[in-house]
């Protein structure tokens, strides 16, 4: 795939006010071929120009415009840019590089957006193998670049060829409902004693008992405890958690900073008690820290160093799952969380509360 660039460059109005449009049209791309030309040696190149981009800066060339106080512009950029999740830059990022591909490939202008580049993009997505639901979430980064741009950007339902052809994927790749099951206090169970077996890896064990129990007890997202990929920031340091003894402790808290229904960072302790049963998290939490003491750095990590990852943690559940003669492909990271709001339901506890332990 053919890699794509932007580039801008500002001029005094007053420089620019009787020079033609067509030089101010051509002036983006000559310094385009000044910055990238020698990396395009012996290449075809397409080089797209934003006429409409031109023609505001030109209604807009008069001093009566007034663009506020130094510095307003820079800021005001990054106000917009802390507007959106880290999670979600990174997933419109992902979006918009096939799209800006798919233009060069079919020679087409990217911006300023249009129904039919959209249903031609919304198709070719589909024909790609990817589900109805990606593709949406790729419909809806495309308006967030168009927004980052400075264009209009209307609301995609406003399109209506747009919407019958997303509708009409939906129809045509059928339910893709995935089916996970609820981790319960009796699977956990299982999981406990299938971890506790020796032979399988003292610190592993441990360490699995403690992210199991600590998900389960704490009704977290798996993505609250370990990171996604290797090299992303673990969302649990070891200074996130305290204790009412280290000796002999009753309880712990960890420091909850963000989550995807916490865009604002509001921290919340979660307190794990002691529960005097079989499966506890302050007893396998205190069998984890024993082991593996340490002063810093990521929550749950492996001998090595390196934090536990959330697909090594969910590839180990679910082989000790099929181990137990279960079939791990019902079973996700968000299990534990399914399971702890069950088993609370199945205990009779209230509705709200339940709402309240799960943030």
């Amino acid at each position: 795939m053919p890699r794509l660039s932007w580039t801008s460059a500002a001029a005094k109005a007053s420089e620019w006010s009787q020079v033609n449009i067509a030089a101010k049209e051509l002036f983006p791309l000559v310094v385009a071929i000044a910055i990238w030309g020698p990396q395009c040696k012996d290449s075809q190149i397409c080089l797209n120009s934003d006429n409409q981009a031109v023609a505001r800066c030109c209604q807009c060339s008069s001093t009566s415009s007034y663009s506020g106080p130094p510095h307003t512009g820079r800021s005001c950029s990054g106000l917009f840019r802390r507007g959106l999740a880290d999670s979600s830059a990174s997933s419109y990022a992902t979006a918009q590089r096939p799209f800006l591909s798919f233009c060069a490939e079919c020679n087409i202008t990217p911006l300023p957006l249009s129904e039919h580049t959209l249903c031609l993009f919304a198709a070719f997505l589909a024909n790609q193998g990817l589900q109805a639901r990606t593709i949406q979430a790729y419909l809806s980064a495309l308006r967030h670049f168009q927004i980052s741009a400075g264009l209009p950007a209307p609301p995609l339902s406003s399109w209506p060829w747009l919407h019958y052809i997303t509708r009409g994927i939906r129809r045509s790749q059928g339910s893709s409902h995935r089916v996970r099951l609820p981790i319960t206090a009796s699977i956990m169970r299982d999981l406990m004693i299938r971890w506790a077996q020796p032979g399988g890896g003292g610190l592993k064990n441990q360490l699995f008992q403690a992210v199991a129990c600590t998900a389960f007890f704490g009704f977290f997202r798996m993505g609250e405890l370990l990171p996604e990929k290797a090299g992303a920031p673990p969302p649990m340091l070891l200074s996130d958690l305290s204790t009412d003894s280290h000796s002999a402790p009753s309880i712990f808290q960890l420091l909850w900073r963000r989550s995807k229904t916490d865009p604002f960072g509001k921290e919340v302790k979660v307190t794990l008690s002691r529960s005097g049963k079989e499966i506890c998290p302050v007893k396998t939490m205190s069998s984890y820290l024993t082991i593996w003491p340490r002063s810093k750095g990521p929550l749950f990590i492996w001998e090595d160093g390196n934090p536990l990852l959330k697909e090594q943690f969910v590839a180990g559940v679910r082989k000790a799952l099929a181990e137990g003669g279960k079939n791990p492909d019902c079973f996700a990271g968000h299990s534990f969380r399914i399971g702890a709001v069950t088993t609370a339901a199945a205990a009779g506890v209230l509705a709200h509360i339940i709402k309240n332990l799960g943030r």
